[in-house]
């Protein structure tokens, strides 16, 4: 795939496959057959950022301390590091309702699945 290693994986039904990693969300594949795994969606919820406005103090200080325009080093998900684990939370193998995730950050997130 397209995307960076996957360190866990959790079948939420006969077809279809969550798995998180150094992508630092979950993922959604569909099992098409043998060879066949097809990715479906991104499950992860973008975080909502206020994007205050910055002083010309501040934005001079940064300009000159990090060479930057911009104060922010966070990731747009909900885990800031990789995700470690996915656990069942609701429901049982091959009919998952709900599970959790749970990354280096010290994150744990409680994620609905939607059949």
């Amino acid at each position: 795939t397209d995307h960076l290693p996957l360190l866990s994986v959790l079948f939420v039904s006969p077809t279809e496959i969550v798995a998180a990693g150094h992508n630092c969300c979950p993922y959604q594949f569909t099992y098409k057959g043998p060879g066949a795994l097809e990715f479906v969606k991104k499950l992860d919820i973008p975080k909502q950022t206020s994007k205050g406005s910055m002083s010309a103090m501040q934005h001079f200080r940064n300009l000159d301390k990090k060479a930057t325009e911009e104060d922010s080093n966070e990731l747009n998900t909900l885990h800031q590091n990789s995700i470690m684990q996915l656990c069942i939370v609701s429901g049982e193998k091959g009919k998952v309702e709900k599970f959790s995730s749970v990354s280096l950050d010290g994150a744990v997130g409680i994620w609905t699945f939607k059949h």
